[in-house]
């Protein structure tokens, strides 16, 4: 019987221990630092005495390392084990007048394992066994035991945190939860969006998890993608490539994360990628300088006077000419279409696209028949012309060559693959070949030059009308002009004839609405308490900001132009603003009284805007 509950001890105690390893190493870390490591041993111990002896053991110890992994954690607290067990502890502990007898059995002096082998956690650690019992183990407050008064208040080895410390953790553990609201309720109360943790950058420790919606966060709130990780010098790129997380990869290039860079060991994204799609992809990117930022899309659409990075290589187009361009409309069945279309929102690039963007795009591309060995694309090629999407059969993607010479093929390409994309963006070599694998392969692909008037110029000239617009609504003077480009590139476009109505008192609410042209006005039981006719006027806000039903009717007055931020985009983006939403919920309970039958002055409302 003792021997079968110092087994369920030790099971046990190495459940807890990997629970606090997984708290105390920073979330994606693998590894902790001597303070942690110690920290872990005394919660293991649980007892002041095992406090004194955890300290004085690993004072002893010499050990070499700074770092330690979960084996390292179970193999020092095993060698403790042994330590106490063999009588060690007793010499030490001098300075401490009261012995601790070990006959009482409320805490003992150390973990009760009562053979040493089967209280050795590598029992356990083989088991990996859930993190569910840590009652047991937790720090049984050191408050106890009541013997002796102590000789005197014994320095705490570990200062209380410091003020941010545990907001910083807050966010840490937020990011290892996937809890997007939590980081981001962590992030509005001021944690520092490039915080780090034992060198652990929030945004690597995003990089580990499963959910793009945690990175999306951060590096809307302008996070360095591009922040290593102290130890090894890897980057939330690299971390994404390691894991073979596509999404996450395209959607830090995407927002400028540098694919060129190298970790402390030299590895680079495309060496850690374990599929050969992913080595294609960040092999091009690395060319290429990764996918377009901001102000990468800004160089390539400005005049050809202006600046322009030297990181990018791409030609200048003119938004105003490409916009006269007529579009091309290539026939095609309805079962053709819907598949193009499923296949471009499964791409990052072309996911957050708008209805006619999309419809754009499926219009423009254009059936493609290859025969079995024809090179599609040819790396190295510098006339890069067009992307491609794999409709029917299979292609190989090749890259360099194996030590006998021969080509080394890196992956297969099946229906639904979309490349070639990212040439389209730089006047970049080709990264790889892409060879058609099968007896005839169908693809549909688009060229350059409608790539970049309905991609690049749709998308520029959307940003600079409503960055414009933007720049003239008070509610966001306060955000940067990065972050106002975001809030443009989420806007969807809604017109309302007069008297439509735009949201009903007791719907739900899904939108926040801007006004950009026309005349909406509120109403309580068909009486008008609020006019919005100045550009820039917003409504809406409510529902979304307390999570409930629409308190108001708005409808148009006259034909409205409105642009609409979904609740999914007013989450992420709106945070800076939400006290100034919050203080201005207090202006409409006095400017709508309930069964108010005038309508505000014109002026006055906007006032509260």
């Amino acid at each position: 019987m003792a021997t079968e509950n110092a087994v369920d001890k030790a099971v046990r105690r190495t459940a807890t221990a990997l629970a606090l390893f997984k708290k105390h190493s920073s979330t994606n870390a693998t590894t902790l630092t001597r303070e942690q490591l110690e920290s872990i041993m005394t919660e293991l111990a649980a007892t002041r005495d095992g406090e004194q002896h955890v300290a004085t053991y690993l004072k002893g110890a010499h050990l070499e390392q700074d770092f330690f992994t979960f084996e390292g954690l179970v193999t020092t607290y095993n060698a403790y084990v042994e330590w106490l067990l063999s009588g060690h502890a007793s010499q030490p502990s001098a300075a401490a007048p009261e012995p601790a007898p070990a006959a009482p059995e409320p805490t003992p002096a150390a973990p009760e394992p009562t053979p040493a082998e089967t209280t050795k956690l590598e029992l356990a650690a083989q088991k990996e066994t859930p993190a569910e019992a840590e009652p047991e183990f937790k720090p049984t407050p050191a408050i106890e035991p009541a013997t002796a008064p102590e000789p005197e208040p014994e320095p705490e080895p570990e200062a209380e945190p410091e003020p941010g410390i545990v907001d910083v953790a807050t966010a840490f553990a937020a990011v290892t939860d996937g809890d997007v609201d939590a980081l981001e309720a962590a992030l509005d109360a001021g944690v520092d969006v490039d915080a780090a943790v034992d060198g652990v950058p929030l945004v690597c420790a995003a990089a580990g998890s499963d959910s793009t919606d945690l990175m999306e966060l951060l590096v809307e709130r302008k996070a360095n993608v591009n922040a290593p990780r102290s130890a090894d010098g890897l980057t939330p790129l690299m971390l994404a490539a390691a894991g073979a997380d596509a999404d996450l990869v395209e959607m830090l290039l995407h927002h400028g994360a540098n694919a060129s860079l190298q970790g402390a060991a030299g590895e680079t994204a495309e060496a850690l990628a374990p599929n050969g799609e992913l080595k294609a992809l960040l092999g091009e990117a690395a060319n290429g300088m990764g996918m377009m930022n901001a102000q990468q899309l800004a160089a390539i659409l400005a005049p050809k006077s202006a600046a322009r990075r030297v990181s990018v290589s791409a030609e200048s187009i003119d938004p105003t000419k490409q916009m006269l361009a007529p579009k091309k409309v290539i026939d095609k069945s309805d079962e053709d279409r819907e598949r193009i279309r499923a296949t471009l929102m499964r791409s990052f690039l072309f996911k957050h696209g708008d209805a006619a963007q999309t419809a754009d795009l499926v219009n423009a591309m254009y059936e493609v028949r290859r025969p079995r060995g024809v090179d599609i694309i040819k790396q190295g090629d510098r006339e890069a012309n067009e992307f491609f999407i794999i409709d029917a059969g299979e292609c190989d993607i090749i890259k360099g060559t194996n030590e006998d010479g021969s080509e080394r093929r890196l992956v297969t390409l099946r229906p639904g693959a979309v490349f070639g994309e990212l040439a389209l963006m730089y006047n970049t070599p080709r990264a790889a070949t892409v060879r058609a694998a099968s007896d005839e392969v169908v693809l549909w692909a688009m060229d350059r030059e409608s790539f970049k008037a309905i991609v690049l110029v749709q998308t520029m000239q959307k940003r600079l009308k409503y960055e414009a617009f933007l720049e003239e609504v008070s509610l966001l003077q306060g955000l940067s002009s990065y972050e106002r480009a975001t809030v443009a590139d989420s806007f969807v476009e809604v017109r309302y004839g007069a008297g439509d109505r735009v949201i009903e008192e007791g719907a739900e609410g899904h939108d926040m609405f801007f006004l950009v042209a026309g005349k909406a006005e509120a109403l309580d039981k068909e009486n008008v308490v609020r006019i919005y006719e100045k550009p820039g006027a917003y409504f809406g806000e409510l529902a979304l900001l307390n999570n409930e039903p629409r308190k108001a009717t708005v409808r148009a007055a006259t034909a409205c132009e409105l642009v609409a931020l979904d609740r999914a985009a007013f989450e992420r983006l709106m945070g800076p603003v939400v006290d100034v939403l919050q203080r201005h919920e207090a202006d409409y309970a006095l400017l709508t009284p309930r069964g108010s039958v005038a309508a505000q002055p014109a002026a006055t409302a906007q006032a509260a805007q």
